[in-house]
């Protein structure tokens, strides 16, 4: 297993280096790191959405640029998947920066991820309301659940941490010369929605 703080570039290319060496090469890469700094656009420090974002979009850059090189090697092609997020379109109170960031990481998707003529396909799986121990507590804020829950399609559904991983799985094993859809929303616990 390679440790690496996805924000720094030597790191991730030491992760997707080491990755290689284990496997023999790289077919599927993941973006999935996230967390937030929370507090209002007002109240909120700059190191705080300085922060989140750089996790977020850096993150997701590297993670991108370093599997895609990877992937070019010998022509084979590949497939990434971004985890962005609901919060994109529907965001919690004091989560602008990550509502910013998982946006952004949405947008970062493309046929060849930038790369020329290289089968590199790039997808996006954005997760609704997910109930993680990392969520909980602020789920627990009185109001918080009910209010978010009201503004996504079908409120009160809620699904479950395996569905996100579900919506991940198609994008990341169809080959990557096959069309596929840009984007995946499992909002509400329905079945994902697929945007071209």
């Amino acid at each position: 297993m390679a440790v690496a703080d996805v924000t720094v570039d030597d790191q991730v290319r030491d992760a997707v280096a080491t990755a290689i060496s284990r496997f023999g090469r790289l077919d599927l890469a993941f973006n999935v790191a996230g967390a937030a700094r929370f507090g209002s656009i007002l109240d909120g420090a700059v190191e705080d959405w300085s922060a989140t974002v750089d996790l977020l979009l850096k993150g997701t850059y590297l993670g991108t640029r370093h599997a895609a090189l990877a992937m070019r090697e010998g022509d084979r092609g590949g497939a990434i998947v971004n985890v962005a997020s609901l919060n994109a379109h529907v965001p919690l109170w004091g989560a602008s920066s990550y509502a910013a960031g998982k946006a952004a990481r949405r947008t970062s998707q493309g046929r060849r991820a930038g790369a020329g003529p290289v089968r590199v396909r790039v997808n996006a799986v954005l997760p609704g309301l997910v109930e993680t121990p990392l969520t909980a507590p602020l789920l627990a804020i009185p109001g918080l659940r009910e209010d978010y829950l009201r503004r996504i399609p079908r409120p009160g559904r809620r699904i479950r941490t395996t569905s996100p991983v579900r919506a991940c799985t198609w994008p990341a094993t169809t080959p990557a010369t096959s069309p596929a859809p840009a984007w995946w929303s499992t909002a509400a616990g329905r079945s994902p929605t697929t945007r071209t």
